[in-house]
């Protein structure tokens, strides 16, 4: 008679299950459920750590940000606030992402960097409107003041009679006029207004110059159309008061003439009557002959007189020592 040994794994197919020890079981378990929770707990505080940071950090960069704006408002030229606000924001957002603590450690971590750029870019767009509305607005402000000093200086230049320096504002004005338009600053009616408005300026410019100092020929200019820039009560007003400039110029200059008569005929007749007694006492003496001409041509009172003694002195020189038996 003989024995049979089993053998294990001669035999392709199923081994026999090993049945582990229930005590063996329940420790590796409690193992991996305190493994589990130890990865848990770290990756809930590496979460929290990263949140703390992210909130931390996007304080202190709207706190940057707002400071640079603030800052910016003291600028008034819009192309220096441009390039303070570029540079400005991109030194804060490089101060963040790429610079370090005083530790030396990275000021955002890595896991943070996508989360916090994000949240910059978002902050920097909202101010950036803001910020790229004010330059808009002072670069009209610019176009409006540099407008107003061409439109002064262009009524100076007419006030003044320098018609090349006038025609070529009228241009420059004409010019800024139309980039305005083009810029949006204004429409093209009120632009069209704004021409017609200094047109109307330089002109009235013009005529309140000629009237102080050629009324004769701001009538010319009225009558030939020169000053239709303006409305035609205003041209009749500077009539009217042209023509009673020249009528006053024209009283003062008969005044004047009026006035220097009498002084010649005062000056003149005194002199006349120095000759006549000079002559009559003395005799012959010499004489202003055309003077004493033109004064008997004009009938000055004592010219015939004192024709009369300086000939009666030449002819009889002795008259005056003659006795009546002579």
């Amino acid at each position: 008679m003989s024995l049979t040994v089993p053998r294990s794994g001669s035999i392709a197919g199923r081994s026999a299950n090993l049945q582990v020890a229930p005590a063996a079981s329940q420790a590796a378990q409690v193992v991996a459920d305190f493994a589990s929770t130890v990865t848990r707990v770290g990756i809930g505080l590496e979460q929290d750590r990263l949140q703390r940071e992210a909130s931390r950090v996007q304080v202190d960069m709207a706190r940057d940000m707002n400071n640079l704006a603030l800052d910016l408002r003291q600028i008034g030229d819009p192309d220096e606030l441009d390039r303070r606000w570029a540079e400005g924001s991109a030194a804060i957002r490089a101060s963040y992402l790429d610079g370090t603590g005083e530790d030396g450690r990275p000021r955002v971590s890595t896991a943070n960097r996508d989360r916090v750029g994000l949240a910059f870019d978002d902050l920097s767009g909202r101010m950036a409107y803001s910020v790229g509305a004010r330059a808009i607005d002072l670069r009209m402000s610019q176009r409006e003041a540099q407008w107003l000093d061409t439109r002064h200086t262009l009524t100076q230049a007419a006030a003044t009679g320098d018609a090349a320096t006038r025609d070529y504002l009228f241009g420059l004005a004409t010019q800024q006029l139309d980039e305005m338009v083009a810029a949006g600053i204004i429409t093209p009616a009120e632009a069209a207004e704004r021409r017609l408005s200094l047109q109307g300026d330089t002109t009235n410019a013009i005529a309140i110059r000629m009237a102080a100092d050629d009324p004769d020929a701001l009538l010319a200019a009225i009558a030939d159309g020169q000053m239709n820039d303006l409305p035609a009560e205003v041209q009749a007003q500077y009539a009217v008061a042209a023509q009673a400039s020249i009528d006053r110029r024209a009283a003062a200059e008969l005044d004047a003439a009026e006035d220097a008569q009498r002084a010649y005929i005062a000056g003149e007749t005194a002199w006349l009557g120095e000759i006549a007694g000079i002559a009559g006492t003395v005799g012959d003496v010499p004489v202003d002959y055309a003077r004493l001409q033109r004064a008997v041509d004009a009938r000055i009172p004592g010219a015939a007189e004192a024709m009369a003694a300086v000939e009666l002195a030449q002819v009889e020189p002795d008259f005056r020592q003659m006795t009546p038996a002579t």
